[in-house]
Formats: C-alpha cells, sequence, structure tokens
C-alpha cells in the first residue's frame, strides 16, 4: 500500500510543480492569459471590412504598392507621412493589405497597453491594479478592439506613444517625453488635444524651458525624412494637418459633442466653437493653479494625468469637427484615472464618467460600424453631464497640492516596479 502511495506521489509531482509555478508567477501567468484572449478577440473581427477600409485605407495601399517608394514624394491620404511610411512597409510583406492594417494596428494595441502598465503603476505603485488597467486596455474595452481589428483604425498609435510621453513626463524624462509627443503628432493630428496639458504642465512645474518642445518638432519631423529624401518639402507634414482643419462642413461627425444639441451651422459656429474651448481651459486651469499650491506633495502624479485628461477631453467635447473615435484616449485615461485613484466619493464619480463614454463610444462605433440608427442628442447630452461631473470633481477642490515632480533614478524605478 506504500508503494502505490509512492507511486501516486510521484505521478503528482509533475502537476504539484506547475501548480506551485502558477501560483508563484500568478500575475505573468495573468498577463499572458489575458493577452491570448485579446488575440483571439481581435481575430474575430479580423475579415470585416469597415467603409473605411474600403473607400480609403485599401485604395491608398494599391496607389502606394504600384508606385513603391516613389510614392513617398506625394501625398497619398490625408494621414500623416509617417503613416504612408506605414502603409510602403507592408506593400513589401508578404501579407494581404488590410491584415497589414489590422496586424499594425493591434500591435500597437500591446504596446499601448503595456504603457498603460506602466502609468497605472507608477500611479499606484500596485502590480495588481496594473495588471487590471492592462487587462481594461486589452479585453474589457470594446472599442479599443472594435477600432484596430474591425475597423482597421490606427488610433492606437498615436495614443500609445502619447502615453508613452506622459510615463517619460512624469519621471521626469523630459527630452523623451517630448520626443514621443512629437511622434504621436506626426501619426495623427488627433494627439493635439493633449497640448494644452504640457503648457500648463510647464507653468506649473517650471523645471524646463521652452526650448524642450524642440524635441517634439524632431519626433514630429524623424518619420517623415524618408518623404522629404525622396521630394517633399519640409513645410509638407505641416501641410497635411492645415488641410484637415480647413475640413468645415460640419460641427460634428458621428460624434456626440456639446455642439449636437446646440447647431450644426459651422460657417456661425466654428470659430465661437474654438475660442469657446480656449476659454474653457484657460478657466480650469486657472482655477487649479490658483486653488492649489505649487508645493508640497497630495498625489501629484495622479493629479496631473486628470489634469490632462480633462484637457483632451474638453477639446474633444467642445472643438467642432470631431469624428466618432477622436474620445478613444479620453475613455482609456479616464479608466486609469478610476483604478489609481484612492478618494471613494472620486472614484465614483470617475466610474460614472467611465460608464457613460464607454457607452458612448460602442453606440457611436455601431452607428458607424454596423449601421445602427440611433440619435446623437440623448448621448450628446449624456457626454455633456459626465464632462461637468469630472470637471467639478477635479476642479472643485480637495486640497490637492501640485508637487514638483522629482526626477526618478534607475533603481528606484526598479523598486517601483517591483512592488
Amino acid at each position: 500500500m506504500s508503494e502505490k502511495l509512492t507511486r501516486f506521489s510521484k505521478m503528482r509531482n509533475p502537476e504539484k510543480r506547475l501548480l506551485d509555478f502558477i501560483q508563484e508567477h500568478i500575475h505573468i501567468v495573468f498577463l499572458v492569459l489575458i493577452s491570448a484572449v485579446a488575440i483571439g478577440a481581435r481575430y474575430a473581427g479580423w475579415e470585416f471590412v469597415s467603409r473605411d477600409a474600403t473607400r480609403f485605407l485599401l485604395p491608398w495601399h494599391e496607389a502606394i504598392s504600384i508606385r513603391g517608394w516613389s510614392a513617398l514624394s506625394e501625398q497619398i491620404g490625408n494621414y500623416g507621412m509617417p503613416y504612408q511610411l506605414l502603409i510602403l512597409t507592408g506593400t513589401y510583406l508578404p501579407i494581404s493589405p488590410l491584415s497589414w492594417y489590422k496586424l499594425t494596428s493591434t500591435g500597437f494595441d500591446f504596446l499601448l497597453s503595456i504603457q498603460i502598465y506602466i502609468l497605472t503603476q507608477r500611479l499606484t505603485s500596485n502590480k495588481t491594479t496594473a495588471a487590471i488597467a492592462y487587462s481594461v486596455s486589452m479585453i474589457l474595452l470594446p472599442t479599443t478592439i472594435l477600432n484596430s481589428s474591425v475597423w482597421a483604425q490606427c488610433d492606437s498609435i498615436y495614443t500609445c506613444f502619447i502615453i508613452a510621453s506622459l510615463n517619460c513626463l512624469l519621471v521626469k524624462r523630459t527630452r523623451l517625453s517630448f520626443f514621443f509627443l512629437g511622434i504621436a503628432l506626426s501619426f495623427k493630428l488627433q494627439a493635439c488635444f493633449i497640448l494644452p496639458f504640457y503648457i500648463y504642465w510647464y507653468f506649473t512645474q517650471r523645471s524646463y524651458s521652452l526650448s524642450m518642445f524642440l524635441w517634439t518638432l524632431l519626433g514630429f519631423y524623424l518619420l517623415s525624412i524618408p518623404g522629404i529624401i525622396c521630394g517633399r518639402s519640409i513645410l509638407d507634414p505641416l501641410k497635411i494637418y492645415f488641410a484637415q482643419t480647413t475640413i468645415s462642413d460640419a460641427m460634428y461627425f458621428n460624434y456626440p459633442s456639446f455642439w449636437v444639441f446646440v447647431g450644426n451651422d459651422p460657417s456661425t459656429l466654428k470659430a465661437t466653437a474654438i475660442f469657446f474651448t480656449i476659454a474653457l481651459l484657460l478657466a480650469g486651469y486657472y482655477i487649479t493653479l490658483s486653488q492649489h499650491s505649487p508645493h508640497g506633495s497630495q498625489e501629484p502624479h495622479l493629479f496631473l494625468i486628470q489634469i490632462a485628461t480633462w484637457s483632451a477631453w474638453t477639446c474633444i467635447e467642445f472643438l467642432p469637427t470631431m469624428h466618432e473615435r477622436y474620445g478613444y484616449l479620453v475613455t482609456i485615461l479616464l479608466f486609469v484615472c478610476y483604478l489609481s485613484e484612492k478618494n471613494r466619493k472620486t472614484q465614483i464619480n470617475t466610474l460614472f464618467c467611465c460608464i457613460i463614454t464607454l457607452i458612448s463610444d460602442c453606440i457611436i462605433y455601431g452607428n458607424y460600424l454596423f449601421g445602427l440608427d440611433v440619435e446623437l442628442a440623448p448621448l450628446s447630452i449624456a457626454l455633456f453631464v459626465a464632462w461637468v461631473v469630472f470637471s467639478y470633481t477635479l476642479l472643485s477642490g480637495r486640497n490637492k497640492k501640485i508637487a514638483p515632480i522629482t526626477k526618478t533614478t534607475s533603481s528606484e524605478l526598479n523598486s517601483l516596479l517591483q512592488k
């Protein structure tokens, strides 16, 4: 009998070692499993061809494929020059054009989620919360899945570099932060929604010169160098975006902004909307700078990420000609704020905002991708209420003090990541 028990025990040893390994590395196992599920979720929509793909992305790919490297000498499409270079790269690979678009965006989904993990870890010093943030980005936000694997759009690319920029900014890697900001701007004009925050940061921290924005210029132009070598003007990257700002045939494009329940007359309201947005940003920044001391420390990192979130959200809510995908960055940052918040009341308010923005994003994505017939007015009111709640929670005052961010050494950062 004892011999049989010994034999059974030996048979159980591999299983026990496996369970012990899983228990010991549960954090990594969880991240791997979430990543696997996320891949499966994205693969499910791989064959879907969106209207954007049919009307824009696939024709751009075909035109660039025919011209080869000479295609970089002219503008094909209306995205930034780095994205044109990305499309050209795909023409040399044994992969279908649609798959290349989706594979690229899905790859940046993972890079974005890693940056979100690092940001949340930085804000909370908690690996479990950071892992939850990673899973939220990868699988629990339907819009991140729909954006890359169904729509074949590239919002994860510029958002990834924005989060990387914020990560570097919080650990005082200022040059690298502004460089990443430039790369984000080079891919999509929508990255400019975060720019007001960097100006606010300058006045708050007073720890770097405005000349630091030269690193942004370097990042903006770096991936455009191949196009410039092929004959493009050095001003072309800017001209692409200036051309986009001239599109003013509507105050909103399938996005439930503030102007849905005000009016859709861009000839009358466009300038008003721009100045109104600037006024709101100035008012918000004035309140935070006048009510909160620039000395001391009480969750300064989280407060600054909340300000970044509010800045981008204010731009998207009140600027004209906003499209349905422009809330991508804000939804992600809101969930980071919620997961990182320790104040119960603020956390509940932020969760409310998360739910409203997520529901709104899902509906407007469904409107465009699957032909849902949903009125934007109720969504517009709900989003506006959520913005007001977030603004009041942030600006009404919890006696936060904005501390100058001290430089984090490599040993300190490694110690933080091991917690």
